[in-house]
């Protein structure tokens, strides 16, 4: 079945509103206008060139290049995928080639760096502005004045609604990446619930914090353009304190993770009434520490404050809990904020190893099930199995998608999530979840942002718990509290020991980077 897609809604609300800003980057923007037209000869290129459902190559961070691409990519009904040219080479050798890409747009600079990795047949489209062609590279070079010269399409192309619009890889932090398979019926259906919850004016200016591997930039980009706003690009140089960005971009919506929000609050700028602009304030990838949404709330006034939850795999989130002045006072698992209830085109369960459905407010595994779950992963039968899969049940021919983190219902009818399977520990013969222990010792002010790293063994069993910390803790201070916690907290469970930061290495998407932290370990024991 065709559809107007998302290609079709980006185009026709573009030109709406030709005159606005689409992108701004630093202190430079593009139109809507401008976009379009770019995107329309990014798309005539590349059907000229014979692709059809197609996984397009996007190398590159968050500059025009990238979006032009992406977009371009889409109005010829095409999908994307991202590649960072600074990740490993092995890794975007695999993405290449897993996703069988025939064709790169980027920059010239981003693509340089990966001219030998680039299939000797492929295609190559250099955004915005360089000229062709260029020597360094395989294959043919379209540029600039080339792309300039091609009759344009006069509108995107209609694709199937099954059909794939982008490819992410997830992180690899339980494993070798997996490439999740996200339809343009997926993109809608977020896209459709997102617009029944909020309304915001042309020309609002939403944040853009994500690096484009991470599917929450998918919501910075198509819900911003979808609503004709201006997606405001965080600088590079400001992505640990973005709250001057903020002010001076007169931000109305903000999505990030919980981290970004949290750097600020140690550097003690969430003031109160800090950010005047804000409208609508979403955080997601991380939990979000209630105290952090107090004073979110405290520097946002005119702003809502949501913890939003959803996997890769259910496309972007389908959850959704917004902050009330009556939740000041009290106390939530872990000291962190409930992930609140699905849209109502989703259900939630919590299910048993047995895959049976628990007793109300009892744990267990969060399963999914809706029109935002993806079709399972690329080129891996067994995990998309094992992942997406029926119960006996649910009558319907709907599959779930088992997201690997555990949670309950609570009193209020609200879904709690307690961290990941894989968060969950064992030393000395008893288990405990992570995200229990930094409850406990975040109600220390000392410890209010603490994470805990779990040190392996050879055979991958617990060893013991280092604490991460940026903030000084004396040999003192740390044995009050030690003795303090072990009536709330078993004595093993307490860290070996505390490492001071000055601040927390974070991966691609903006979470902590637990890795890099377990290698800080090392190198100083």
């Amino acid at each position: 079945m065709r559809t107007k897609g998302i290609g079709s809604i980006l185009f026709k609300q573009a030109r709406k509103t030709p005159d606005i800003e689409a992108i701004r980057c630093g202190d430079q923007s593009i139109s809507y206008n401008e976009l379009n037209d770019k995107a329309l000869s990014i798309a005539t290129v590349i059907a000229k060139s014979g692709l059809k459902n197609q996984t397009i190559g996007i190398v590159g961070k968050r500059n025009f290049s990238v979006y032009m691409g992406i977009l371009g990519s889409i109005y010829a009904g095409c999908s994307y995928t991202p590649i960072n040219p600074n990740h490993d080479k092995s890794r975007i050798a695999n993405v290449i080639n897993e996703c069988s890409i025939q064709l790169v747009i980027g920059c010239l600079d981003d693509l340089s760096k990966i001219h030998n990795i680039i299939n000797e047949n492929s295609l190559i489209i250099i955004m915005p502005n360089e000229k062709t062609p260029y020597s360094g590279f395989h294959g043919k070079s379209f540029g600039k004045e080339s792309i300039d010269t091609i009759k344009q399409n006069s509108s995107p192309i209609e694709v199937d609604k099954n059909s794939i619009i982008y490819i992410l890889y997830t992180s690899g932090s339980t494993g070798r990446p997996k490439g999740v398979k996200v339809t343009y019926q997926n993109v809608l259906s977020f896209l459709k619930n997102m617009n029944q919850i909020y309304s915001l004016p042309q020309g609002f200016r939403s944040s853009h914090t994500f690096d484009l591997s991470f599917d929450l930039s998918v919501c910075d980009m198509f819900f911003t353009w979808s609503n004709s706003g201006t997606l405001c690009v965080l600088p590079e140089e400001e992505k640990l304190m973005p709250s001057e960005y903020i002010r001076r971009e007169k931000i109305s919506f903000w999505y990030s993770v919980p981290t970004l929000a949290s750097f600020m609050d140690r550097f003690n700028v969430l003031e109160y009434d800090a950010f005047p602009s804000l409208k609508y304030s979403l955080f997601c990838g991380e939990p979000l520490p209630h105290e952090l949404a107090v004073k979110w709330s405290n520097a946002a006034l005119n702003s809502t404050v949501e913890n939003v939850y959803g996997p890769t795999e259910a496309t972007i989130h389908l959850t959704r809990r917004v902050y009330s002045k009556d939740d000041l006072n009290r106390v939530f698992t872990n000291g962190i904020m409930p992930i609140g209830k699905p849209f109502s085109d989703h259900e939630i369960e919590i299910i048993n190893r047995d895959g049976n459905k628990v007793s109300y407010g009892d744990t267990g595994e969060i399963v999914l099930k809706g029109p935002q779950i993806t079709q399972g992963y690329l080129n891996d039968v067994e995990k998309t199995k094992s992942a997406f899969v029926h119960f006996d049940w649910d009558s319907s021919e709907s599959k779930w998608y088992k997201s690997g983190d555990f949670g309950f219902y609570n009193t209020d009818g609200d879904l709690e999530c307690l961290g990941r399977k894989d968060n969950q520990i064992k030393i000395g013969g008893q288990r405990i979840e992570i995200g229990e222990i930094e409850g406990v010792l975040r109600n220390y002010e000392l410890l209010n942002d603490v994470v805990i790293v779990p040190v392996k063994n050879s055979d991958s069993s617990t060893k013991t718990l280092v604490g991460f910390i940026t903030t000084s803790l004396s040999e003192k201070e740390e044995q009050k509290i030690r003795l303090d916690s072990q009536q709330f907290l078993e004595r093993i469970f307490f860290p070996r020991k505390f490492v001071e930061v000055k601040a927390f290495p974070t991966s691609d998407s903006g979470k902590v980077d637990k890795k890099q932290l377990l290698s800080i370990f090392h190198s100083i024991s």
